[in-house]
């Protein structure tokens, strides 16, 4: 994994909280989905965290089509929320809608506080790394 681009921020039983560091091109985050199925995997979780609030560019419906699509491709059978920029953010929830139409299960956020209770982890423990993350975007 390219420690620029992406910070594994905290793995326990219940969660794999990954995290963008640097804006990256869709391409580069999509190829990411693959590492971090791997590691999910790895440590036996099935909730994932994907925090991409650093992405601020809007997004295509071809572009959302792509991300519906890898997120089936990589995440069937694991419970995914992506924390997501307000610019890049579709208020008709394409890409959610077309992962689930899938069999996919899928959560698209602007806060992390929603993500996490959707994710059924509710507060953060104050030692997590996660403590410090930003509340909503």
């Amino acid at each position: 994994m390219k420690q620029t681009k992406i910070v594994l921020v905290s793995v326990d039983d219940r969660l794999l909280h990954v995290q963008l560091t640097a804006a990256v091109k869709l391409e580069e985050f999509l190829g990411l989905f693959e590492e971090v199925r791997q590691l999910a995997d790895g440590h036996q979780v099935k909730s994932i965290l994907i925090d991409a609030h650093t992405f601020k560019k809007k997004v295509s419906s071809v572009q959302r089509l792509q991300v519906a699509l890898a997120l089936v491709d990589k995440f069937l059978g694991y419970r995914v929320a992506g924390v997501i920029s307000v610019e890049s953010f579709d208020p008709r929830l394409l890409a959610e809608t077309m992962t689930r139409n899938r069999g996919g299960n899928v959560k698209m956020t602007t806060s992390l506080p929603e993500a996490l209770k959707w994710l059924g982890v509710g507060a953060v423990r104050a030692e997590s790394p996660l403590a410090g993350a930003p509340r909503s975007h």
